[in-house]
């Protein structure tokens, strides 16, 4: 391998796995409250979250660099969103509601019962939203080195 193939593969890989941390930070809350909650909003940021997988990648990289200059954990991130927030909010609708309802009567904060009960079930949708998420991201030809 060439210097600079070797050089495009790390900056791809670390792009990658900073981008996927963010998305974990941002994402997971997110489709916590897409698959939990009901608020004034809640389709405007469903729509705002999966408008990355609607419009053409080409398109929505252009206003990203437009809007955000050469910040490419930023843009992978905005990019990848919307793929661990739709596998995550799904794995987490599909915990049983019951299973939280003991939680809440055994004195358990939702907060609580989400770090201790819900996520932890939901585990394996979520790493399969990461891996999605990652995935695509990792790819030499989807950074630039310039």
């Amino acid at each position: 391998m060439s210097p600079d193939a070797i050089s495009a593969l790390w900056l791809s890989l670390k792009v990658s796995m900073a981008a996927t941390a963010l998305v974990a930070l941002i994402g997971i809350p997110i489709a916590y409250l897409l698959a939990r909650r009901r608020f004034w909003g809640h389709a405007v940021l469903d729509t705002l979250v999966t408008l990355p997988l609607i419009l053409p990648p080409t398109v929505t990289g252009y206003y990203l660099i437009v809007l955000l200059g050469r910040l490419l954990q930023l843009t992978a991130t905005v990019m990848a969103l919307p793929l661990l927030v739709r596998t995550a909010a799904a794995a987490i609708a599909s915990v049983d509601r019951e299973l939280e309802k003991a939680a809440f009567t055994l004195g358990r904060s939702e907060w609580r019962t989400a770090i201790e009960i819900t996520l932890p079930l939901a585990r394996n949708g979520i790493l399969a939203g990461l891996v999605l998420a990652f995935a695509p991201m990792c790819q030499p030809d989807s950074v630039t080195t310039k």
